[in-house]
């Protein structure tokens, strides 16, 4: 017993380390807090250190620094009463994921007289400091960087699964209740490949289901645009809230025979006969609620999974439905979907597509803003300098009521621009867009040489030590400087390849080669209808305003 004491007495901070283990939601077993704790255990035992404690955290590296993570906070807490006064950690990215957060935590933990020790950088640590600074440096390099790898990693699972009809829904998804059972799930898909790959099955929530049913089949019978579907399904559904709002369980099924048989409503209806009083009670609230929502009625009416349709890759959402060039309607893609097989379809397909593309329809047909419907070029009234407001197809004087058809504006337009030679005026403004280009590019060129400059002299001096500087001040520095001279490098391709796609497509869209005024006037007539080419924007540029009064049009055109 006495031995022992005077071997503890004998003992000071400095032969005790703490540990420090965190892993992210979704890590694997081989990188679990237990595993990094165990190998780091035997890291200290070569080197002769007693652990103090072990401190753990879960969550990103990436989005929280050390500081501000539960674990580590005691870890420093400890650290100040003197515990200990080393850290073994398993690698750095469990520490850090961004350069950002890694010289406080190094300031905070010297200023404490904690030597920081990485378990899988300790062959460098006998190797010099220049040594160790310059690989712990390309170490937190990598740290960053594998979170962008991860994700590259987690789309390709996903695209993966979306090839098998793996539909993937939030879990609280209205309208659906999660399953996470495996035997559930293997019972219900009989693929075993799927199957296995599948964590959650999404089957019908029975009441929130017959709300979803019975908000397309409101907006499908119900006539009108868009936002008078809307309102139609909002006033149906609170009407069923009103109902029910002085239910008792004597009158329950009362309240529920109340409800108008209305096609629309039945499946409601149906879904209400079949739950009792305390069921009912939970759910119907939220329902109504959810369904008078405007923003979350768009949502749900346009959601392809609502039918068990599934986009096998992410980034084709917005072509599913695509316009049939021969008859200008709407179509499936169907190169770019599945059925899935996780998920309950809600309503018929074919009753999803006519309610998603009716508001595709009315979304593309929406009324723009007043004074903004030919190229949003401004109409004034040449006597009351007032602003022409637009309504059904035609642009009114609010003062003067001077009234000229949207055509008949728009070819009046067009024949004063052309009498005004607005193609060399659209080419003086590609040639000061093409300028303006060019000095970006002069002026990143020359300060892309500074930084190549300033590389290369701090590699320099870091080779010679000329300079009273510490190296890993140096290797920061060298490292800022590289980073810079890739980004501007980039930035510079960049603005090279913009020039050229623009210059193309001006050469593409441009009447250079027609013959006549009725080309150019076809010419410009496009301009006026394809909102998005490049000669559109730029035509925007040159007209400043138009002024009209008793048929005469005037243009006036911005200085360049």
């Amino acid at each position: 017993m006495m031995n022992n004491t005077i071997l503890c007495q004998e003992l000071i901070p400095e032969n005790y380390t703490a540990i420090y283990a965190r892993h992210s939601n979704n890590d694997k077993s081989n990188f679990s807090n237990v595993s990094q704790i165990s190998i780091c255990k035997q890291a200290s035992s070569k080197l002769n250190l007693i652990v103090y404690k072990s401190y753990e955290d879960e969550g990103s590296a990436y989005s929280v620094p050390p500081e501000k993570r539960k674990g580590f906070k005691q870890l420093i807490l400890d650290a100040k009463a003197g515990y200990f006064k080393i850290l073994i950690i398993w690698r750095m990215d469990r520490l850090w994921r961004k350069s950002d957060y890694a010289p406080p935590t190094k300031k905070l933990l010297e200023s404490l007289g904690v030597k920081l020790i990485f378990q899988d950088m300790i062959p460098f640590e006998n190797t010099g400091s220049v040594n160790l600074n310059f690989m712990s440096n390309i170490y937190l390099a990598i740290a960053e960087l594998e979170p962008n790898r991860i994700r590259e990693r987690v789309i390709y699972g996903k695209n993966y699964k979306r090839s098998l009809g793996i539909i993937f829904l939030n879990l609280k998804s209205f309208g659906y209740t999660s399953v996470k059972d495996r035997n559930e799930i293997s019972s219900k898909i009989k693929d075993t490949v799927a199957a296995d790959a599948t964590v959650t099955y999404f089957e019908k929530n029975p009441i929130e289901s017959a709300f979803v049913n019975s908000c397309f089949q409101i907006y499908k019978n119900t006539s009108g645009e868009y936002n008078e579907r809307l309102t139609q399904i909002k006033k149906e559904v609170a009407s069923i809230r009103k109902l029910f709002e002085d239910v008792t369980i004597t009158n329950f099924k009362e309240k529920i025979n109340n409800i108008p048989n209305k096609k629309e409503l039945l499946p409601i209806k149906n879904a209400l006969s079949d739950i009792n009083i305390k069921e009912m009670s939970s759910s119907l609230n939220k329902c109504c609620s959810y369904c008078t929502n405007s923003n979350n009625l768009k949502l749900m009416l346009k959601n392809h999974h609502h039918c068990g349709i599934n986009i096998i890759d992410a980034e084709n959402n917005d072509n599913l439905l695509i316009l049939n060039d021969k008859n200008s309607k709407y179509v499936l893609n169907n190169e770019i979907f599945n059925i899935g097989i996780n998920v309950d379809p809600i309503v018929d397909i074919n009753l999803w597509f006519e309610v998603a593309t009716h508001i595709l329809i009315c979304e593309s047909l929406q009324t723009p803003e007043k004074t903004n419907n030919i190229l949003g070029i401004t109409i004034k009234c040449t006597k009351c300098k007032s602003k022409f407001e637009l309504s059904n197809d035609l642009y009114e004087c609010p003062k003067c009521h001077f009234k000229i058809s949207t055509i008949d504006l728009k070819n009046k337009i067009i024949d004063e621009l052309i009498k005004d030679d607005i193609y060399k005026k659209i080419m003086d403004e590609v040639t000061s867009y093409l300028h303006h280009k060019n000095e970006q590019v002069i002026s990143i060129e020359t300060e892309l040489k500074t930084h190549e400059t300033n590389c290369a002299d701090y590699t320099l001096q870091c080779i010679t030590k000329s300079i009273a500087k510490t190296s890993e001040d140096l290797v920061k520095a060298i490292n800022s400087e590289a980073k810079e001279v890739e980004r501007l490098k980039v930035t510079i391709v960049k603005l090279q390849q913009e020039k050229q796609a623009f210059v193309k497509i001006i050469y593409e869209q441009s009447p250079h080669a027609a013959n006549g005024t009725e080309n150019l006037k076809q010419t410009l007539s496009n301009f006026f209808i394809n909102n998005k080419s490049e000669l559109t924007n730029l035509l925007k540029n040159v007209i400043k305003d138009v002024s009209y009064k008793d048929g005469k049009i005037e243009n006036r055109y911005s200085t360049f």
